[in-house]
Parts: structure tokens; sequence; C-alpha cells
């Protein structure tokens, strides 16, 4: 033997311990999957639940600002004044000596309120008069005042012209948060007109330490900095911070680990849209989710940027260093189970040997044989065919409409003029064959055949591109395959000259009706095996009977 030939054995061994390492490797991969599948599946639950946690806090923030709007505004004092100050402007403007006063008494009529609203974590109280969207009074602010908000507060300005209660966050010009705000009319029903409205402006950072206490994780707010820079009269009140690219400032959070991170790592790339992201920061493994929220402009405008996000992470360390024992044993096991199965491989491998190669000699034999009978079957076919008059043929038809022959005898070339590799490929040509007065009687007689499975037969004519015009007969059988397609199994002969013969025979008798019917003789028929006599109506006009009269007419009775 040549240097470094491996019998076939050897090979075999080889290939059956390399597909058995692959098949382990392959388990293994699967566990590890199955690992991180339960592992992930654990981390969307978590992320879900922080979720919808961070969600339904900002719709219960959004409820207590309108309640808290709603409650100021059920006021009839306050709203009295309200009404008097909001005149007095429309028609004297804001400098008028008695608006003056009456902001004045409306501020110190709001300070006892304004005190419990704060206790609740409102950070804001506002009124705006609906005279170009003017600012009337902002008890967080009360010396700020007279200023538009048209172009900066979108939510303002909706309620005032749609006169409906709405709430959403927004950006002001000192602050952000959670807004409701009311419509105030001229008068006590829904017809009149809006003349000013109440905003109360409630902050987030009191949630933030009930949503970490509920959820145990930490809780943050993130602001758009462009769009704060926008309304903002001057620097945010609290110490903010900036991210690393200075997209977002970190307006508050629960714990104070997340600065740590702003240091370290580009939280920016995980804010972009909502979702949940795994970090790693100092050793440990935090499961982030991000909750992308807009503002009342962008909640109409899904090309403008969100306005805030909403953070919130969870130590997962512990299940992280789980996940990772659990992988290292699950390679361990399929590692020793590899080991153990190459070993009984050796082991059954001489055993299975000699069996194997008798099944492969057996079947070489086996293929052999089958391939001489194949050829013997041919062979013998192509010779019945040449002796047929006509064409033996498979065609079948496919769901989509698309045809062939998927076997055919050489005389399909007498028949319809292509050969058996043509029509192997396609049986368009044959029906471009057919004349166009047959055509659709054929394709729809084919079609009835394949619905029903029944027989298909029908005589009709080609144009052969060198015998001219011809007549031919098909008789088919169908048969449903398991794909929906349908193939037929049938014979078409050539009947031209007997299809001739009968034109013929059909004219001859046409013309000896039309002479008979020009000189009124009268005639008859007579059967010589049945003894049945058939007459015309002159016949018997000329005997003097009428035709029914010598029904039924025999040789005998003549």
């Amino acid at each position: 033997m040549p240097p470094g030939y491996r019998s076939p054995a050897t090979r075999i061994s080889l290939i059956g311990g390399f597909l058995l390492a692959l098949l382990f490797i392959w388990l293994a991969w699967s566990g590890w999957q199955r690992q991180n599948e339960q592992w992930q599946a654990q981390l969307s639950a978590q992320s879900e639940l922080q979720r919808v946690a961070l969600l339904q806090s900002q719709h219960n923030l959004r409820q207590q600002a309108l309640r808290a709007a709603q409650g100021l505004a059920s006021d009839p004092d306050t709203l009295r004044l309200i009404r008097r100050i909001a005149l007095l402007a429309e028609r004297y403007g804001t400098d008028d000596a008695q608006l003056l006063l009456l902001r004045a008494q409306l501020e110190h009529d709001l300070q006892a309120y304004w005190k419990v609203l704060r206790q609740g974590g409102a950070h804001q109280l506002h009124i705006h008069l609906a005279l170009d969207v003017i600012s009337l009074l902002r008890m967080h602010r009360p010396e700020r005042w007279g200023d538009s908000l048209a172009q900066i507060r979108p939510l303002v300005v909706e309620v005032q012209q749609s006169g409906q209660s709405v709430s959403g966050l927004e950006l002001g010009r000192f602050d952000s948060g959670i807004r409701g705000v009311i419509p105030i009319r001229a008068e006590d029903n829904q017809q009149s007109r809006v003349v000013a409205s109440i905003e109360v402006g409630l902050g987030m950072l009191p949630q933030l330490q009930m949503l970490d206490s509920t959820l145990d994780a930490g809780v943050a707010l993130l602001l758009n900095a462009s769009l704060m820079q926008e309304v903002l009269w001057q620097a945010p009140p609290r110490d903010l911070l900036t991210t690393a690219n200075g997209m977002w400032l970190l307006d508050g959070e629960s714990r104070s680990d997340l600065r740590d991170w702003m240091a370290v790592i580009n939280i920016d790339g995980k804010l972009n849209a909502q979702g949940t992201q795994l970090v790693s920061s100092g050793g440990q493994r935090y499961l982030l989710t991000s909750i992308p929220l807009r503002d009342h402009a962008g909640e109409s405008d899904p090309q403008r940027e969100y306005a805030a996000i909403l953070l919130a992470w969870q130590n997962v360390t512990p299940g992280w260093l789980a996940l990772q024992r659990d992988r290292r044993a699950e390679l361990l096991k399929w590692s020793l189970a590899l080991l153990a199965s190459l070993a009984l491989l050796v082991l059954l491998f001489n055993a299975l040997r000699r069996s194997l190669e008798r099944q492969m000699r057996e079947r070489h034999a086996l293929q052999q044989q089958m391939q001489q009978q194949r050829l013997v079957l041919s062979e013998r076919l192509q010779k019945l065919s040449r002796h047929l008059p006509g064409v033996i043929y498979q065609f079948q038809l496919s769901p989509s409409g698309h045809s062939w022959y998927p076997w055919a005898s050489g005389a399909i070339q007498d028949i319809y003029g292509i050969s058996p590799e043509q029509a192997a490929l396609s049986a368009d040509t044959v029906f471009e064959r057919i004349l166009p007065e047959d055509r659709d009687r054929v394709s729809a007689s084919i079609a009835d055949s394949a619905q029903t499975l029944r027989p298909w037969q029908d005589e009709y004519r080609v144009l052969h591109p060198t015998r001219g015009e011809l007549w031919l007969s098909g008789n088919a059988s169908p048969e449903r395959l398991a794909n929906g397609d349908t193939i037929w199994h049938g014979y078409i002969a050539d009947i031209t000259s007997r299809k001739h013969i009968e034109l013929e025979l059909e004219h001859q008798r046409q013309r000896l009706a039309e002479i008979i019917q020009a000189t009124r003789a009268g005639t008859w028929e007579a059967d010589l095996r049945s003894g049945a006599v058939q007459i015309n109506a002159r016949w018997a006009e000329i005997i003097g009977y009428r035709p029914e009269e010598l029904e039924p007419m025999t040789l005998a009775a003549c």
C-alpha cells in the first residue's frame, strides 16, 4: 500500500467519529441555546414588568394632574376672579391697573392650594389667558408673567382652541413634567368661549423612589437637551448631568450608580429607541430598559425628537453568573458523553464493518439489476412505439397552468412536428399547432378532465409545419400526483384519412337529401337484419297515408 493510504473502513470510522463529534457539538450548542432562551425570557419578563410599571406611573401622573387642575377650577371664587381678569385683559390689556390688583388677589387666594399641591408632588401651577396664550400667573415663579406661550406650549394652545381638557408630557420655560390643562370658559356652559386655562404640572422625581421600591430596580429620567434649550429662559434649576454626547440630561435618579455608568460607558447609543439592553459596569451586569417619551407635540409629529426617556436598571449579576455555571456544566456533560460515545463507536465498529460492507455489495448489485431492467424496459417501449401509427405519451399539468410532456415516443415528430426533448420542456408549441377553431375546446376538455379525473377524449385539427392540416384523435387517463399536478397517460392517432372519408360521406348524404327534397320523390329504406323500414313523408302521401298511420313499419308488414 502507498504511504498515507487509508482503507475504506478506516475512512468510514473517521467520518463516523467526525459526525458523532458534530452531533454532540450540536447538542451542546442546543443546550446553550435553550439556556440562553430561558435567560432571555427571564430578562424579557423583567423588562416587560418594568415597562408596564413605568407607563402606568405616567398614566397615573396625567390623571392626577388633571384632577388637581379640575379641583381648582371647581372653586367658584377662583373661577369668577379668572374670568374677570380675562375680560379686563381683552378690553384694556395686561397693563391695566385693576387687572394688576386682581392678579395680586388671585396669587394671594391660591397660596393655600399651591402649598397643598406642592406637598402632593406638584411643581407648577400656571394660569394662562386665552388672549395670545399669555401667561397670567406662575405660582412657582409669580414674578415671571406676561410672556406669550403660543409658540412653545402646543398643549396649552390645543386646550384653549378645542375647549377640551388635555394632559401629557411637555417642556416649559422653567421645567419639564407631566401637565394637566383644563379650559376656563366665559360662562358656565359648554357653548361659551374659552377665556383662560389652568395648568398643574407634576414632576416625575417623586415617583422614582416609589417605582424603585416596587420594581426593586433603579429608575431615572433623562431629558432631551436640544428641546429644553428651545424653551428654557435660563439654566435648569437642578444640577443636571449631561451624557457623553450631550443629547440627554439626567434630570433625576433613584440610585446614584447610574452616574458612574454614564462616566464609563457610552449609554447614549442604547437610548435611541424603546428596548432592553444588557450592560456591564464594574464587573456587574445590569438589565437596562429604556422607554422613550414624546411630548404633546411629538404625539402628533412622529418625526419630532423624543422629549424624555424613562430608564430602569436592575442588577442581574447573580442570574448571569448562574447562566455561566450552567453553560460550563453543559459543556462538560456533553464532552464526557462524546468521549464515551467515541469509545463505544470503536468497540462496535469492527462488528458493524462486515455487515456494512455486505449491505453495500448487495445494494450495488441491486442497483445494477434495477438499472439493467430500466434499460431493457425503455428499449422495449421504444421498439413497440415505432410500430404504432400514433404517439404514446405522458402529459403533465401543474396547478399554475404550466404543461409539458415528461415522456413521448418519437412519433410526436410526425404528429406535432416537435421532438420529444422539446415536448419535455413545454407543451406551448403543441397548443400553438392546434387550429384556433379547436384550441379553446381542447383546452376546456383537458381542464374538465383534470378537475373530474375522467378519461380525456377529443378529436381536433393541427397545422403540421411540413404535412399541413391533420386530424388527430386523443385518448388518455388522468392521475393526480401528490404535489397537486395532474398527469395523463395516453395515445394520439392520426385520423386524417378516416376523417376525410367521413366528411365526404356526410357531404354526399347532404347532397342526396337536397336532390330528394327538390324532386319531391318518395323514398324508403329497409334494414335487412332488423326488418325495420323507414319512409319519408312524400312516400306516405303517395300511397294515401300519413307517416304516423303506418308506424311501425316492417318488411313483414309490407
